[in-house]
């Protein structure tokens, strides 16, 4: 399971955990969550993130108060049809209580665009989840309450025919439409980093074995992997890789010789010279591939 932040150009992973036993048990996308969100406040400070991104899988009301009135993060979530707040503001629209709204949209897929058509309508000061209501009220908020929309595609007939999908959130927004606007990069997240870890990087497939050790070091080199990937693909990032891995190596880490281990442990993880994890091993190198770096002629000297 990981944690992705979407910039204006490229997914990167912030961070990540391999799930030890079965994921589909109750609650527990939402205890994962937690720590995932832990880890990354620790690291980047309590305003790392603004406004989460998930889909209906982790619609927990308990983890939406949570975000909200503990670690000040809003939350954008995908409401299942079946919850009794999706009921709720769909009484509400057929009763004709709220409005709907026509806009028009360029998605772009597979490198072609299209024009979408939406119907959206949206009501706040919705109080109907009671995990969450609960929830907040032992954080010491007794008027808790979400912002909910329900969006209508009527692009075709056939897409028109469907139920409104809906999203669910703790931040109000301007009406359905914007909500639409923000949530697009969650559909961003799922295909260019979920479905090519999976299907590019072969995430799922390669395991190295059952031991859980080994599993937790490949899934961490894989998602360093393809963060250096994303990073290469920036601007900034075309410009690195033009020097050729070669010169490039020589330019950043020269120290390390030509052929640098990354080695995680503990949670941890570092860059090494393989003469350096050979000694640690204890098998001293028989010759070393290390640059023969020139010494200064005195200490104080300008290297």
């Amino acid at each position: 399971m990981a944690l992705v932040c979407v910039s204006a150009t490229r997914p990167i992973i912030v961070a990540w955990r391999l799930l030890s036993g079965p994921a589909s048990e109750k609650g527990r996308e939402a205890q994962v969550t937690r720590s995932l969100i832990e880890q990354v406040v620790e690291v980047a400070g309590p305003k790392a993130i603004s406004l989460l991104l998930a889909d209906a899988l982790y619609a927990d009301g308990p983890l939406l108060a949570w975000l909200k009135y503990r670690k000040g993060i809003d939350a954008l979530v995908s409401l299942p049809e079946d919850r009794l707040l999706y009921q709720d503001l769909h009484g509400l629209a057929a009763g004709q209580l709220i409005d709907w709204t026509h806009h028009r949209y360029v998605r772009t897929i597979g490198g072609h665009k299209q024009l979408r058509e939406v119907e959206v309508t949206a009501a706040g000061e919705l109080t109907s989840w009671d995990g969450f209501s609960e929830k907040a009220a032992s954080y010491g908020v007794a008027d808790a309450s979400l912002w909910a929309c329900l969006i209508r595609d009527v692009t075709t007939q056939e897409t028109a025919a469907e139920p409104p999908r809906a999203l669910v959130s703790t931040r109000r927004f301007a009406d359905g439409f914007a909500a639409l606007q923000a949530f697009r990069p969650r559909w961003h997240i799922e295909d260019d980093t979920y479905r090519e870890l999976k299907e590019g990087w072969g995430l799922e497939k390669q395991r190295w074995g059952h031991d859980f050790a080994a599993a937790l070091g490949r899934t961490t080199l894989t998602c360093l992997a393809f963060n250096t990937a994303q990073v290469y693909r920036l601007q900034a990032g075309e410009r690195l890789a033009s020097m050729a891995i070669r010169r490039l190596r020589r330019l950043r880490q020269r120290e390390l010789g030509s052929a640098p281990a990354v080695i995680y442990v503990a949670g941890c993880y570092g860059v090494f010279s393989l003469e350096e994890v050979l000694d640690v091993l204890g098998s001293a190198p028989r010759e070393s591939l290390l640059p023969a770096l020139t010494k200064p002629s005195a200490p104080a000297a300008p290297t």
